[in-house]
């Protein structure tokens, strides 16, 4: 059976336009689809790694309040254990000249944390090394992501006021509380940029 060329041009025709369609609508759609669910799920990830990190550095919290001895943690141990600094310098296999420069580093801040866990080791101690902060991650990205979307909510409000578009205080309240909703879950690349 064979197809008049007129026919064959419409199921050519019907081809095209719906490869045409396919092109224009489904692919993009695919894309922004993968895109959105993407960063909905790098936003996910980040909000469950900042809370499991978070209880995690919470159980370091009452270390803020604990205050270094006035000759360091190495001096204080040592003396607490009755070992003298050529013991200890032998311990750690150094002179003991040494160990007065490492302790007094240890106080001054200047000592490095591998120098620092072998001379833990030596007075049979474990460093415990870990960064508390001061409130908790989600409310330090909190935050950060008030400071920007306050920035950007002024600039449109003024921009949205000289063209007599203003919010009234709830929408306006409303919006800038979604800004940073959304700021803190998304994250810009730019997100830190600013301190």
């Amino acid at each position: 059976m064979t197809v008049p060329p007129k026919q064959k041009n419409i199921y050519l025709l019907i081809l095209f336009l719906f490869i045409l369609i396919y092109m224009l609508i489904i692919i993009p759609t695919s894309y922004t689809y993968l895109f959105i669910m993407s960063a909905n799920m790098n936003a996910k990830h980040l909000k469950t790694i900042r809370a499991q990190l978070d209880a995690t550095l919470q159980k370091f919290s009452p270390m803020r309040d604990i205050t270094p001895p006035p000759k360091g943690w190495l001096r204080a141990v040592r003396d607490a254990l009755g070992m003298n600094g050529r013991q200890f310098a032998a311990r750690l296999g150094v002179s003991p000249s040494r160990v007065s420069k490492l302790e007094s580093d240890e106080v001054a801040g200047a000592v490095s944390l591998n120098t620092l866990k072998k001379a833990a080791e030596a007075l049979d101690c474990e460093l415990v090394y870990s960064l508390v902060p001061k409130s908790s991650l989600k409310e330090t990205a909190h935050k950060q992501a008030v400071k920007i979307a306050s920035q950007r909510f002024k600039r449109t409000s003024h921009t949205m006021a000289l063209e007599d578009q203003s919010l009234d205080k709830n929408s306006q309240r409303q919006a800038l509380e979604e800004l940073i909703e959304e700021l803190s879950l998304s994250q810009p690349k730019n997100f830190w940029d600013n301190p």
